[in-house]
């Protein structure tokens, strides 16, 4: 009888083009499924704070990050005019969204001629990005201008990331911005702007996505006023009593570290 020799199976022959160009069409596949899972999850995000923080009933609001507008979809259908700023908008584009989206729209390249008090909510939704810190700081002194005392400043966007690795993928992200001449700033530490940033009295915020794309969320309120007998808007400003010593006042409270429902 003729003994039985185990067949052995060779691996096949793969030259190395092949190998790496499998490894990087797999790569790329997954890389995209876990940026468009990513996506929608922000997407969600967005959606539920410009609907539950912008006012209904006829809202005007500021949006520093009006874009191609894509966050015109989230509002309230009542608000009364969304101001995009946008200083090189794509006017034609705009208006249709904001005609499919039954969002009344006005474009303007700055707030600049916006009155004072005059706005129901401002937002900026991953729109500092592109911007210098000199920007940040005036947008934040814009938003504090503009909006009605009481109303808020709705604000979803990049963050650094405690992580230590995903902060050096976003450290290398901007490296490759600036070697293509783009401002591009995705580890700001946009909560210490808006702490200096006087006007703003309740501070709330939430980091989400730590571990994939790193975004802080929240809002921060215009600080409340009252009319005096030195004219309108001014800040209440407490007596100061003879026999006890009255602190700095500062009227902003210590931001809160909370966790928005719905994320």
């Amino acid at each position: 009888m003729v003994p039985l020799e185990p067949i052995i199976l060779a691996p096949p022959e793969i030259d190395a083009t092949t190998f790496v160009l499998g490894s990087l069409v797999t790569g790329a596949l997954s890389f995209g499924v876990f940026r468009t899972v990513v996506y929608f999850r922000m997407q969600l995000i967005i959606a539920h704070m410009l609907a539950l923080h912008v006012p209904k009933g006829g809202a005007r609001v500021v949006d520093f990050s009006v874009g191609e507008g894509r966050n015109l979809y989230y509002y309230p259908k009542d608000t009364v005019q969304v101001v995009g700023v946008n200083p090189n908008p794509k006017v034609p584009m705009l208006e249709a969204q904001a005609a499919y989206a039954k969002v009344p729209i006005r474009i303007l390249p700055d707030v600049s001629r916006l009155p004072a008090n005059s706005m129901d909510a401002v937002v900026s939704v991953q729109g500092m990005e592109d911007m210098s810190d000199e920007q940040v700081e005036t947008v934040l002194r814009d938003a504090v201008r503009v909006l009605k005392p009481g109303k808020k400043f709705i604000y979803i966007e990049n963050v650094g990331a405690e992580n230590p690795l995903v902060l050096a993928a976003q450290q290398s992200i901007e490296g490759l911005g600036k070697l293509f001449g783009k401002k591009y700033t995705v580890t700001r530490d946009l909560l210490s702007f808006i702490l200096k940033t006087k006007g703003f009295e309740v501070i709330k915020y939430q980091v989400v996505l730590g571990f994939q794309d790193p975004h802080i969320v929240g809002i921060a309120t215009k600080k409340q006023q009252t009319t005096t007998g030195a004219g309108i808007g001014k800040d209440t400003i407490p007596k100061k009593n003879k026999k006890e010593k009255v602190p700095q006042q500062t009227g902003l409270s210590d931001p809160q570290k909370i966790e928005f429902s719905g994320q």
